[in-house]
């Protein structure tokens, strides 16, 4: 009888843990919009590992930088796999890696929220 209770509460609260867990869908951006995260930039501040909304203005599947999802004036959203998003679709991100390339900024990314 022990046995099935520790059991019991175990498997609970494993699964209280799985549905609480919803990865960073509820995590509030740092950087709302291309413009405030380009700006960020611009200003030299480190934004690896900050969380930016934007909005996909232009997809470039091809890139030499791989698959190019474009927001802002020079924003260059990359990743080596097809993201599954359409233009106008509002993205939440966490910023992997920043370079600046000819005055166009590449940004490696993990998807949070689409």
């Amino acid at each position: 009888m022990k046995k099935v209770m520790i059991i019991t509460v175990i498997c609970i609260t494993m699964v209280a843990a799985l549905v609480g867990c919803n990865g960073y869908k509820n995590v509030a951006p740092d950087y709302e919009g291309a413009e405030q995260f380009e700006s960020a930039l611009e200003e030299g501040v480190d934004t690896e590992g900050k969380i930016v909304t934007f909005t996909v203005t232009d997809i470039r599947p091809n890139s030499y930088f791989g698959y190019n999802l474009f927001a802002g004036k020079h924003l260059n959203f990359v990743s080596d796999a097809n993201p599954k998003v359409q233009v106008g679709d509002t993205l939440t991100v966490r910023v992997k890696e920043v370079r600046n390339v000819i005055g166009s900024w590449i940004i490696t990314y993990e998807m949070i929220a689409r």
